[in-house]
């Protein structure tokens, strides 16, 4: 113990240098970048002060920031919006119709002009449910195309004008018992409508989402591809439109080339080995 001891005073100089060295070495590696640096800088609107510029490998020209936005706008605009249409509630309020009109209507014979009344009734109802009874306001352009489902199977495609809002039933009743020459039964029409009218349409949110997220997987993010060898810019030339993006792109590409598992080993030799070389030159 005594002489290892000896030793290592008689050594420590050494041994602090060889020390210092390792971890220098170890620090300066470990700092080293772990991918590609572009060593061209450049401004917009700027000529391009360096020489000219070849593609060093072929690499993918990336959409712009505004470009993506508008493509994912355009998207969310055309993708479709899926209602859906509950067809036994109408069967279930045709059969309440008939039970509330003798109840309101109880007091007329049952002669032509009770038949007429009860048959004008239905027409309205049809027109009221021929697409749709939607209860709540929905956000959508009156052209808005709307995909029709059924029991969760698309059917057909209708505007979204094209169903009846819940809220427009007693102005849709008063302005088609005017029209019709009934305002003597208004009362009751209104009562016997606010009555069996329940809503039998609404967004299924699920599938609409669903496709929305389908369609925007699918949005491409690149809008073409430079070959290698291939003049991207030339000495003096404004670095604007494509030209911008284009070169943005490729710094991208050397941003985006990490080390990988194959080379890493390889990699960090050599940057130890020169780093060593480096240090020892200057002991």
């Amino acid at each position: 113990m005594k002489d290892i001891m000896n030793l290592f005073h008689k050594n420590h100089s050494l041994i602090y240098k060889v020390f210092l060295f390792v971890l220098t070495t170890f620090v300066i590696v470990y700092l080293f970048p772990k991918s590609g640096t572009f060593r061209y800088s450049f401004e917009k609107g700027k000529p391009w002060q360096s020489e000219n510029l070849y593609a060093p490998f072929d690499f993918a020209i990336k959409k712009t920031t505004d470009e993506i936005n508008t493509e994912k706008q355009q998207i969310e605009l055309q993708s479709p919006i899926f209602f859906d249409i509950d067809t036994a509630v109408v069967a279930a309020i045709k059969n309440e119709y008939t039970t509330a009109f003798e109840r309101l209507f109880f007091e007329l014979p049952k002669d032509e002009i009770k038949i007429d009344l009860y048959y004008k009734g239905g027409v309205l109802l049809d027109q009221i449910y021929q697409s749709g009874v939607l209860q709540n306001k929905y956000d959508y352009t009156p052209s808005q195309q709307i995909s029709i489902l059924v029991d969760k199977t698309q059917s057909g495609v209708k505007r979204f004008d094209s169903f009846f809002l819940q809220t427009d039933l007693k102005s849709f009743v008063e302005s088609s018992i005017y029209t019709l020459g009934l305002d003597a039964y208004k009362q009751r029409y209104l009562a016997l409508f606010f009555d069996v009218v329940k809503p039998n349409a609404q967004l299924n949110k699920s599938i609409t989402q669903i496709s929305l997220e389908e369609r925007l997987s699918q949005m491409k993010l690149v809008r073409g591809r430079v070959d290698k060898q291939t003049l991207i810019i030339s000495k003096g030339e404004v670095v604007q439109g494509d030209k911008y993006v284009v070169l943005n792109s490729l710094v991208s590409e050397y941003e985006s080339q990490v080390w990988t598992d194959s080379n890493y080993t390889l990699v960090v030799t050599a940057y130890t080995v020169l780093v060593s070389l480096a240090l020892l030159m200057l002991l």
